[in-house]
């Protein structure tokens, strides 16, 4: 059996191979209903059949989109994978470069630590002797108060603030200070006055004759390269 289409239709041709007439040609007829309606039905299942192909065809070129696609993706990782592992590459060697600068930063640490430690010692000597001729000088001090033939040299001076009225030079070539502090605020000879100019000591005065609201101290200590003034202040605190 052979399938032709014709005019937009389907023909039956039928060869029917040993049907002939009395003559012996061969006869060819038009088909039955029933075998019509079979061609029918077999061409329904062709169409279907063809649908179903064009429709995985479009599944076909979806699912190569698709992979086209999941390449695409794959490579885009690939190329972030590979970063990364330079990323990580990297932050190795900063690592050990940071471990190595480390170790060296410990070790000049624990030099200067040692050195110090050393400085802290001498120096934790020279306190302790310090401590030692301190208290040798207090003990000195305490007994020349107790032995001094100057009156109030041996007992506690109050504290007292005074100004500098006045500068002389003593006969002696020394320097003599008139304060305006004398017998009224309680100065009694013998007495020793820390010249200050702001928070500088500039001398050291001892009180030899008072008078009612003045006194008369010469200098017993000068700082070098320092002159006394009016003005400057006086004091009984060291």
């Amino acid at each position: 059996m052979r399938q032709r289409r014709r005019r937009g239709g389907w023909v039956i041709a039928l060869v029917l191979a040993g049907c002939s007439d009395p003559s012996g040609t061969a006869v060819t007829g038009v088909v039955s209903a029933p075998a019509a309606s079979g061609s029918a039905q077999l061409l329904r299942r062709v169409e279907v059949l063809e649908q179903g192909l064009a429709a995985r065809d479009e599944q076909l070129q979806a699912l190569e989109q698709a992979l086209a696609e999941r390449d695409a993706v794959l490579e885009t990782l690939g190329t972030r994978l590979d970063a990364l592992h330079d990323s990580v590459a990297a932050v190795r060697t900063q690592t050990a470069e940071f471990a190595e600068r480390l170790a060296a930063a410990e070790a000049r640490r624990d030099g200067e630590r040692q050195q110090l430690e050393r400085q802290i010692a001498r120096l934790g000597a020279s306190l302790e002797a310090l401590e030692r001729r301190l208290e040798a000088d207090e003990r000195v001090i305490a007994s020349l108060r107790a032995h001094s033939p100057v009156p109030n040299l041996a007992r506690e001076v109050p504290a007292l603030e005074a100004r500098v009225i006045g500068v002389e030079r003593a006969a002696d070539g020394g320097l003599s200070l008139l304060l305006n502090a004398g017998r009224q605020q309680g100065v009694e000879p013998g007495w020793e006055f820390t010249i200050r100019r702001g928070e500088r000591t500039i001398a050291k005065a001892q009180v030899e004759s008072v008078g009612r609201g003045v006194s008369s101290a010469r200098v017993v200590f000068r700082r070098e390269g320092e002159r006394v003034r009016e003005g400057d202040r006086a004091s009984t605190r060291p």
